[in-house]
């Protein structure tokens, strides 16, 4: 087992590391090594126009992956879903907006100037459509 890191459960090195690898692979990145790096002075992930921290668990909260399903259950194709979570007593503007890697690469691209990948939700170019008036 690992180094506890943040005081939370053991992770496996090879684990958080391997994800954070995977993640800078798809957003067109490179995995920036611990050595070396204090909280906040460098991102998990070196990109572009990115500043990528990286959290691996175990388990997500249900209640987030549902408020996710329901976005995706109602979105039409040429629709990102998000979830967007607001804590009670913070300003709207400070809410988290939460959606699946594969579709933010899919609307984004990864950085490199491929707008997409296999598997993702497509669709026509590679930003959000013009809001209707």
């Amino acid at each position: 087992m690992g180094r506890r890191r943040g005081g939370g459960w053991p992770m496996s090195d090879t684990r958080w590391k391997a994800t954070e690898r995977r993640i800078a692979a798809l957003l067109g990145g490179r995995r920036v090594p611990v050595s070396g790096r204090g909280r906040g002075d460098q991102p998990d992930i070196a990109h572009a126009w990115l500043s990528v921290e990286c959290k691996d668990r175990a388990t997500l909260p249900a209640w987030l992956m549902d408020a996710l399903d329901q976005a995706e259950a109602s979105a039409t194709p040429a629709q990102l879903p998000v979830a967007v979570l607001h804590r009670a007593g913070d300003r709207h503007d400070a809410a988290l907006v939460v959606l699946r890697l594969a579709d933010f690469v899919a609307w984004f691209g990864d950085g490199t100037g491929q707008p997409g990948r296999a598997g993702c939700r497509k669709v026509q170019g590679n930003a959000a459509p013009a809001p209707q008036k």
